[in-house]
């Protein structure tokens, strides 16, 4: 549920004729802006919002800061600063962010001002600042236990995430295991390695071919072939695949963050690039400042229900701790996950 939709507003606005300096110069010299483009917090804590000083011009003089939401003003304060003139003064701002019930997200607006000794105003910024309740799986048990997931998880990081988050689901062994499988929802764990385990991504292919839902998150190396008829050495059709950027975590929810993540990270921890092997065609995984960073394909299963496989390059686990974000994110690749009819509400 959310409160009420602000639009984004990270961009600078610099006052020129709308406010000026005391004696009632312009101030179009003077730049306020944030540091990143985040706006996505956790409820109830404390967080650092940077601001960016540029101005050709020394000054002393303080920042003026308010949040707000509907009109209302739900902490304010103010922050001592003084610029040199000789370059960019990073000023960081700690906001105490309100408590928000579970199920509820709140749009607010952060707003800066520089404001000289004199009081006269120089620039000014505004942000929007969006808190999350940290769990997106409060009361969602129901709807998490009927999409019967299986966790496939190498590194271990994962499944401590889910345990943490109460998610169920049930812990494979080896890959091995996953032939078994011909409903549900398969997770393997992110930071995998497909070099360590060669044979694990034709074994993806294979169980969504037989109408499984695979979600792998950010593996770590190696490659796959390229989801196709027969890819996989059996008959599997592939009746879609799609590469994606950034761009799809605003399709599956529009709310998250989907450029900074963390102050020293962006939300992509593994790329992917279609690359020639030999005679063949596969998809190439790993860390680079380049490439998709989004594989999904759907699957033709035939009698049984179709299968879809995603190869998510986002680091959710990684970013688990930083920004709500990667936790609904989460929540909105499951739900796209789900092929399931939707449960009655009371069911939920």
């Amino acid at each position: 549920m959310t409160m009420r939709a602000i639009p984004a507003c990270g961009a600078v606005l610099l006052l020129g004729a709308l406010a000026g300096s005391s004696d009632g110069t312009p101030s179009s010299s003077c730049v306020l802006e944030a540091s990143d483009s985040r706006a996505n917090y956790f409820s109830g804590s404390e967080v650092t919002l940077r601001q960016v000083i540029h101005n050709t011009e020394p000054h002393v003089g303080r920042l003026v800061w308010s949040l707000s939401a509907h009109g209302r003003s739900l902490r304010h304060g103010t922050v001592d600063v003084e610029h040199g003139g000789d370059g960019p003064t990073i000023t960081d701002i700690r906001v105490p962010l309100p408590a928000v019930k579970d199920g509820v997200v709140l749009d607010t607006m952060f707003t800066v001002a520089l404001v000289d000794r004199a009081g006269g105003r120089l620039a000014t910024h505004s942000r929007p600042v969006r808190i999350f309740p940290a769990n997106p799986f409060v009361n969602r048990r129901r709807w998490l236990e009927g999409l019967t997931i299986s966790v496939f998880d190498p590194v271990g990081d994962t499944v401590g995430v889910f345990e943490r988050s109460g998610v169920p689901f049930t812990p494979l062994r080896s890959a091995t295991d996953i032939d078994g499988m011909r409903t549900g929802l398969l997770v393997v764990g992110e930071g995998t390695s497909w070099v360590d385990e060669p044979a694990l991504p034709a074994t993806l292919i294979a169980a969504a071919a037989r109408g499984v839902s695979v979600l792998c998150m950010a593996p770590r190396d190696g490659s796959m072939p390229l989801p196709a008829g027969g890819a996989a050495g059996g008959s599997e059709r592939v009746k879609s695949l799609g590469l994606r950027g950034v761009d799809m975590i605003a399709e599956i929810d529009p709310r998250l963050d989907w450029k900074d993540w963390s102050p020293d990270r962006t939300a992509v921890t593994t790329r992917m690039a279609v690359v020639a092997e030999g005679d063949a065609a596969v998809v190439r995984v790993g860390r680079a400042d380049t490439g998709w960073a989004w594989l999904e394909s759907r699957h033709d299963a035939g009698d049984a229900p179709a299968g879809t496989l995603v190869i998510c390059g986002f680091g959710i686990v990684t970013h688990w701790d930083a920004t709500p974000a990667a936790r609904y994110l989460l929540a909105g690749i499951l739900s796209r996950l789900d092929f399931r009819p939707p449960l009655p509400e009371k069911d939920r």
